[in-house]
């Protein structure tokens, strides 16, 4: 094998080398370097979008957790109003009910002093006629 130095040669594959560099770099390592830059940006943006999505996720959390007790702590009040009004009505309606049973004792009370009233003042009228009935009785038992 013979190998001569050609200049001419050198310098054609010098350019060739030349012209397939500057083409794969126009056709082919731009796009790629392009595509490569978008998709790095595409995550970065995703991965911010997701951080902030869990940022709002807490923040919604917190809201959850915050209402969740609001209500706890409601029911509790609304528990205690019920039950104080509960032991109002109650308390109204027992009142009510010994005011009432108070009068029918007062009532009842009254009617039987009347009644008391009454017999006494006949028993005292017939007090006498069972007097002499006694004294009769008597003197017929001393006779016998």
């Amino acid at each position: 094998m013979n190998s001569i130095f050609n200049p001419y040669l050198m310098l054609l594959v010098f350019c060739v080398f030349m012209a397939l560099i500057f083409f794969l770099n126009r056709w082919l390592y731009r796009p790629m370097l392009n595509f490569m830059r978008k998709r790095n940006e595409f995550l970065d943006n995703g991965l911010s979008a997701l951080s902030q999505d869990k940022a709002r996720i807490d923040e919604i959390q917190a809201e959850i957790q915050r209402l969740l007790v609001e209500a706890k702590q409601e029911a509790k009040e609304i528990k205690k109003i019920a039950a104080q009004e509960a032991q109002k009505k109650y308390n109204e309606s027992f009142e009510r009910a010994k005011i009432e049973l108070e009068l029918r004792f007062n009532e009842q009370k009254e009617d039987l002093m009347a009644r008391q009233k009454i017999l006494k003042e006949v028993l005292d009228g017939k007090l006498q006629s069972f007097s002499n009935l006694i004294q009769d009785k008597i003197q017929q038992s001393r006779s016998v």
